[in-house]
């Protein structure tokens, strides 16, 4: 399993959901490194999400964040895809200043793996797997592993099923098979029906 990410297999729960649709009070005490959430301009957008580069008092003593902006999905380049997360953000070369009075909350943005070992998401937790150039439009890695019939990337909001036999990974609404069924799952290959014919048809190649 490529590290990074990790499979949801059909012993899980199931999907994450997120405690709370607010952020918790805000808690001022920002240092360099910090993940923050920012007021958006519009009330219909959610709120930006940047990480603290630099901080610094402006001319009025009023301290100001150079922030470094992660992107959502939907106001990249490419759009939001099917297999990116709900809670997805790319970490950006973009950077501005802002006063700290624009600042909602502290947040978390964790790699992937981390994201996916946390027991519970809140509203104040995202993850990011890939940087992105603005500029250009590129990710990096621009390469990632690819998994399932529909060869899409890990998606850790989809719950996904592993095959007895041949170990490979499929989304469990792909194969139509879900974490409340009985058994293993095999996939549809020939050497893993084979396999699951022989266990299910026991003594029949001695009669």
């Amino acid at each position: 399993m490529p590290r990074g990410v990790k499979k949801k297999t059909v012993a899980a729960k199931g999907v994450k959901r997120w405690a709370s649709n607010k952020a918790p009070a805000p808690n001022l005490d920002i240092k360099v490194g910090d993940n923050v959430m920012v007021k958006s301009e519009s009330p219909d957008e959610p709120s930006y999400v940047g990480q603290v580069d630099q901080i610094k008092k402006g001319d009025n003593g009023t301290k100001q964040l150079k922030l470094r902006w992660y992107y959502r999905p939907e106001d990249s380049s490419s759009g939001r895809q099917s297999w990116h997360g709900d809670r997805e953000l790319f970490r950006s070369q973009v950077v501005d200043w802002n006063y700290i009075g624009c600042v909602e909350c502290k947040c978390n943005v964790h790699d992937l793996e981390a994201y996916e070992n946390l027991d519970t998401v809140t509203a104040v937790d995202f993850y990011s797997r890939f940087e992105y150039n603005a500029t250009t439009g590129h990710f990096r890695p621009d390469v990632v592993p690819v998994y399932c019939y529909c060869e899409h990337p890990y998606n850790p909001d989809r719950d996904m099923v592993m095959c007895k036999h041949c170990k490979d990974w499929f989304h469990c609404d792909c194969v139509d098979f879900y974490p409340s069924m009985e058994g293993d799952f095999y996939c549809r290959s020939h050497a893993c029906q084979e396999k699951k014919n022989e266990l299910e048809s026991p003594g029949e190649e001695d009669e």
